[in-house]
């Protein structure tokens, strides 16, 4: 039974982002340190994609299930809070095939992006993320 498409979002759900393993797209490569890092670019857009914790959680369904169809992906997450309190709105839009879907929508300056990406929580993280960004520093 999913949440009501037009319900509010609590400010402590989380919001659950993939991240595609392959460079340029969500995690930065440190030559130097032979790590990678969690890279601001996955958040640097004005309609970003995720997937919503209450929705999920009442579909009976974990976080690992976003990642359902995407084994090599990795998943991290943010708060609604945080969405907000950077000037964003969450917006529940649920898709056929996945309907705890929301966009988190306003304009995203670089800063914000950083913002989200210190914040940013691991839920399944590369075997080599960089030591310093375990808890999404």
């Amino acid at each position: 039974m999913s949440v009501a498409t037009d319900s509010p979002v609590a400010p402590e759900t989380e919001l659950y982002r993939r991240i595609p393993p392959t460079a340029n797209q969500g995690l930065v490569y440190d030559d130097n340190r032979d790590c990678v890092r969690l890279s601001s670019a996955i958040f640097n857009t004005e309609r970003m994609s995720v997937v919503i914790e209450d929705t999920l959680r009442s579909d009976g369904r974990e976080p690992l299930d976003v990642l359902n169809g995407y084994p090599e992906d990795f998943l991290v997450a943010i708060t609604a809070e945080l969405a907000v309190k950077h000037g964003q709105t969450v917006e529940r839009a649920p898709e056929d095939d996945e309907p705890a879907h929301a966009e988190v929508v306003g304009k995203m300056t670089k800063k914000k992006a950083r913002a989200f990406c210190r914040a940013a929580k691991w839920i399944k993280a590369p075997a080599d993320l960089c030591p310093e960004n375990e808890t999404g520093s």
